[in-house]
């Protein structure tokens, strides 16, 4: 396994810090190349009179992926540091059991 514990700390760290710039970096292009797609198959389009992509599919390239890209990249950040993890859960906890919740109604 290339990201195995190390005895060295500083090692563990880096080799934590690069997944998690893997992850955001890929999330990233992972949005970026869907909606360059979405922009080709635009002008595509604009110049042959076709219509290759849905409108449907065209709006979520262009508008839902970034702000799944903007919703997916501090949870990320989140979910890899353990301090925020722990914190985010106790505030999630807090916000699921009180009682105005529909988790709160199920649970209870």
């Amino acid at each position: 396994r290339a990201f195995r514990q190390r005895a060295a700390p500083q090692q563990n760290t880096a080799n934590h810090i690069t997944v998690t710039i893997f992850l955001i970096s890929l999330l990233y292009l992972v949005s970026v190349f869907i909606y360059s797609v979405s922009q080709i198959m635009d002008f595509w389009e604009s110049l042959n009179g076709t219509f290759l992509f849905n409108e449907k599919a065209e709006m979520v390239a262009k508008f839902t992926l970034p702000l799944v890209n903007a919703a997916l990249f501090p949870t990320i950040l989140i979910l890899r540091k353990q301090e925020l993890r722990e914190r985010y859960r106790g505030y999630i906890s807090a916000v699921l059991h009180s009682p105005v919740t529909l988790f709160y109604r199920i649970s209870h």
